[in-house]
């Protein structure tokens, strides 16, 4: 079947066109895959997957800016110096240890406990939180048509009842709406800028006296952002061969 579509090459580089495709341009029913029309049929997307994959790339960059400011904070905690070989060590950090260097860095080095309470907050909102979303709307398969769906194919043992043998289920589907994707940008972005204001103003000791309030350490402070969004909810297993739905 897909030889006979021209798609071979998909399943032997990511970077194929072909795997574009898969990835976005695809309406699926059963072992059939139609295309829609799309505004740029160079990228192989369908028409109504376009704003996804467009916010999905908006996603990335966002996400990618909040790592380097993390970095910098830590940076800053550390006493490295911008653009010299500490400054490029930490970025081979994944960012789960990066996040947890952080914190560790900013509890030895600010003195100030109401802003070591609301940087780590802030870490912990981009690791526990944003990251999960973050990692399902970039790495599941999205499908158009009708309605937009995502689909995260992950395998898992699971036990209907007590009294039932152990079975196997997978390919969690969600109908998802463009909403849920600018959120989570916004989210990156108002959480990293604040990340970001606040330690300067700590590292250059921002007072009253010289500065006005809003750019002061307090002045940061009364101006975190709230934390809107929660994790990715589990959404539902299904058994092999269309059997029911498992939580």
């Amino acid at each position: 079947m897909v030889s006979d579509l021209g798609l071979g090459d998909a399943f032997e580089s990511s970077s194929s066109f072909g795997a574009l495709g898969l990835a976005f341009g695809f309406l699926r029913t059963g072992a059939v895959f139609t295309m829609t029309k799309s505004l740029d049929p160079r990228l192989g997307l369908s028409a109504e997957l376009e704003p996804f994959a467009t916010a999905i790339g908006a996603l990335c960059m966002e996400w990618n800016e909040m790592e380097a400011e993390v970095r910098y904070c830590l940076g800053y905690c550390l006493n490295i110096q911008y653009l010299e070989v500490g400054d490029a060590i930490l970025t081979l950090f994944e960012f789960r240890d990066l996040a947890q260097a952080t914190k560790l860095g900013i509890v030895d080095h600010i003195e100030d406990s109401e802003c070591v309470d609301a940087l780590i907050s802030t870490i912990d909102y981009f690791d526990n939180t944003l990251r999960s979303r973050r990692n399902r709307f970039v790495h599941d398969m999205w499908y158009g048509g009708t309605a937009v769906k995502r689909e995260h194919q992950s395998a898992q043992i699971v036990r209907p009842q007590s009294f039932r043998p152990r079975e196997w289920a997978w390919k969690r589907e969600e109908i998802m709406e463009l909403e849920e994707l600018t959120l989570t940008i916004e989210e990156i972005r108002e959480h990293s800028f604040f990340l970001k204001e606040l330690w300067i103003a700590y590292a250059e000791r921002r007072n009253a006296e010289e500065w006005e309030e809003e750019w002061t350490v307090k002045g940061r402070l009364a101006r975190q952002p709230p934390q809107r969004l929660q994790p990715l909810p589990p959404a539902k297993l299904h058994l092999p061969e269309d059997g029911p739905a498992m939580q």
